[in-house]
């Protein structure tokens, strides 16, 4: 059996949610492939800007596995987390960063997966609906999502204190982030309202699209090829979408 398979290639557009906010842009996702993994549980999802490589973080192991676009594993990673949940490709020094939910840790790997560093970020909030997601904005700050109790977003100083924490009430959880740089805005993914929407601090919702599944965890975005990779927990698939 191969390490990944497809089980289905179905052309499906999701129409969107129109929201409040006027906006130029306007996303139609349509599913192109829907790809069993073969790891187990996983929970964040990262690109590097050739489209090409993929990391996904988390599973029961509490691995990160460098995959390629068919879903295939690469190679496994020697670091070993605790309750990982998201994970950041840095393409400056070729570098992963990933979120520990319980402990509120931001760690920074090699791509070999040796530690190169760790910082332990001061938040008060619920142990088991912690620390979901991390990706960096425009300004080229960190920003990290806390899943619930409260729902949030954490933007990090270049000496990884908290710089502000913005409450988000638009969904029931946050699972992930990602940012897009084409569009100046984030990209989120909600596991408990089933929904991935594009959302930015001074237009707001910009576009909503409802997805079939909830344990959707990770969310990662490819703007050079326009594609969208989200995972999902339970299912242990990755579904990719055309950004169209």
């Amino acid at each position: 059996m191969k390490n990944a398979f497809v089980i289905f290639i179905l052309v499906v557009i999701i129409y969107g949610c129109e929201s409040s906010t006027e906006s130029e842009y306007n996303p139609v996702l349509v599913q192109v492939s829907n790809i069993l993994l073969t790891i187990d549980e996983p929970s964040g999802i990262a690109i590097d800007s050739t489209g090409k490589n993929l990391w996904v973080a988390g599973g029961r192991a509490q691995k990160v596995y460098q995959i390629n676009t068919s879903g295939e594993i690469v190679t496994t990673l020697s670091y070993e987390g605790d309750d990982i949940e998201g994970i950041y490709y840095q393409e400056a020094d070729s570098s992963l960063w990933v979120v520990e939910e319980k402990l509120r840790k931001l760690v920074k790997i090699d791509l070999e997966g040796n530690v190169l560093a760790t910082y332990t970020l001061s938040f008060a909030g619920d142990e088991n609906h912690g620390f979901e997601g991390i990706t960096k904005n425009g300004a080229g700050n960190f920003v990290i999502i806390n899943e619930q109790n409260p729902t949030a977003m954490l933007t990090l100083n270049s000496d990884f204190s908290v710089a502000s924490i913005d409450t988000l009430t638009l969904t029931e959880d946050l699972s992930d982030v990602t940012y897009s740089t084409e569009q100046d805005c984030y990209v989120f993914v909600s596991d408990e309202s089933k929904v991935v929407f594009w959302w930015s601090a001074t237009k707001g919702v910009i576009k909503k699209f409802t997805v079939p599944f909830d344990k959707y965890e990770g969310i990662a975005l490819d703007e050079k090829n326009s594609l969208l990779y989200i995972v999902n927990d339970e299912l242990n698939t990755m579904t990719v979408y055309k950004v169209e």
